[in-house]
């Protein structure tokens, strides 16, 4: 949701190319679901998990790798098996293991958080979605209806803020964000929330009034990972997406909408309004 510093529009293109190709890579699989999503959940989490060690951890060794890593693949591994006690396991280990790993050289809190901070949302992600194939059970729909709202909200604050600027949200935080692009982007999250209730097969009211959390947490999850990114110093979490920068760059408002969908949808199941 940034608000890039070049001439209006000046690089749509290339991120209208990058996001048109990941979003096929990356949603092939979410629809095709079973084996093809758990792949594509060990890619995501072990890319994120590389990009924070790389980022907030300039002495890595191969340790420094090696613990977060190993660690993200049993927990996912184990999540979309539903066997949640090793997979909490393997994530409750893994932060205390990576922190450790730091205790000499300093930075503990950084893993341990960092960690934390990566397999949360990958694990909202497996937990919503489940093992089941293509359109069986409900993970699909839940998964296609959070992906639209934080992708709409996305393309319409990046339109909207670059369009009409003006008054900044919180520029120490994050300097480039406006208030035209956080309204773009709640509407435009709104609107496609209510599109998406119609494609499932409920309320488009209801989906929309839905969305306006989902949007709102997809800005805090884009915030705090600007925040991080200041706070280390660094302004993109790698370069494997030109136009974009890493996976943790372009991934930053969905992990943090999924886990508080994740959240709502185990303290409220009743909420979600498909049987």
């Amino acid at each position: 949701m940034d608000i890039p510093k070049k001439p209006i529009f000046s690089d749509l293109k290339t991120r209208a190319t990058v996001g048109i190709i990941l979003a096929v890579v990356l949603l092939l699989p979410v629809f095709a679901g079973g084996y093809w999503f758990l792949g594509l959940a060990l890619l995501i989490g072990l890319r994120l998990v590389w990009e924070w060690v790389r980022m907030s951890d300039k002495k890595a060794g191969l340790l420094a790798y090696a613990i977060p890593l190993i660690a993200m693949a049993g927990s996912v591994w184990y999540g979309w098996h539903q066997d949640w006690g090793y997979a909490w396991g393997f994530a409750i280990g893994g932060a205390i293991a990576a922190g450790a790993e730091r205790v000499v050289r300093g930075g503990m809190a950084w893993s341990v958080f960092g960690f934390l901070y990566m397999v949360i949302p990958t694990l909202a992600m497996v937990y919503i979605r489940g093992p089941e194939n293509w359109f069986d059970g409900q993970g699909i729909s839940k998964m296609a209806y959070v992906i639209a709202i934080v992708a709409f909200a996305d393309i319409f604050a990046y339109l909207t803020g670059s369009k009409f600027k003006g008054p900044k949200i919180a520029p120490k935080l994050s300097p480039n964000k406006t208030w035209s692009g956080f309204t773009g982007g709640l509407i435009g999250g709104c609107i496609a929330g209510a599109v998406a209730a119609v494609i499932i097969g409920f309320s488009p009211i209801l989906g929309f009034f839905l969305a306006v959390p989902i949007a709102i947490f997809s800005v805090v999850g884009d915030f705090l990972e600007s925040g991080l990114k200041r706070r280390l110093n660094v302004k993109d979490t790698g370069g494997i997406l030109p136009g974009h920068g890493g996976f943790l760059d372009r991934l930053d408002a969905l992990m943090f909408a999924m886990t508080v969908f994740a959240i709502v949808a185990i303290l409220v199941p009743d909420l979600w309004p498909m049987a």
